[in-house]
């Protein structure tokens, strides 16, 4: 998230966890699983609990436990065939890191077939240095969140967002999908 409303500080490593009523909306638009492995968890691990509460198998990991996702290796460290689902950390303005784990991701599922399922800012496919990501044959679905994100104490930023989601299966062109947040859960 690199949008924030003018009173929040900047969180070290973009740590913004996930509403869990975030989750439950890719959850219940988007087939995943039988297992899904969330690269930058944060201490909170929102993506294992949203998982577990939809019936899905789960692991988490984070670079605050030592663990740097972009530098696992294809060939060697990566032998899990889960889904990839994260709200990865933005980076820069540019969203240059947020860029790299989507790319780093869609090399790691390729050879299993599976989904990578990114939390962006919902403008995130407009920028040409990221275009060749979304015209990427994987790339399926644009899940736009109708409200805005309440990420702090029940306040929402001023940011819109949608879930992208690449699908190694998938043999349609991307389609554009609509969903509301349940605040009230």
């Amino acid at each position: 998230m690199t949008k924030r409303g003018a009173d929040y500080p900047r969180r070290k490593l973009d740590d913004y966890p996930t509403p869990l009523e975030v989750l439950d909306v890719l959850f219940e638009n988007v087939e995943l699983g039988p297992s899904v492995w969330d690269p930058a968890c944060g201490k909170l691990k929102r993506v294992a609990k949203a998982a577990a509460k939809h019936g899905l198998g789960s692991s988490s990991t984070d670079i605050t436990g030592g663990y740097d996702f972009l530098s696992v290796d294809t060939q060697h460290k990566y032998k899990s065939p889960e889904d990839i689902v994260t709200n990865p950390p933005y980076g820069d303005r540019r969203g240059s890191l947020a860029l790299r784990f989507i790319e780093h991701a869609l090399d790691l599922t390729k050879q299993f077939q599976k989904r990578v399922a990114m939390l962006l800012p919902i403008d995130f496919d407009s920028g040409k240095t990221r275009l060749h990501v979304f015209e990427h044959k994987a790339f399926a679905i644009k899940l736009v969140l109708l409200d805005r994100i309440k990420w702090f104490d029940g306040q929402s930023g001023s940011t819109n967002h949608a879930w992208y989601i690449w699908d190694w299966k998938n043999k349609r062109p991307p389609i554009i999908r609509y969903a509301r947040i349940n605040h009230e859960r």
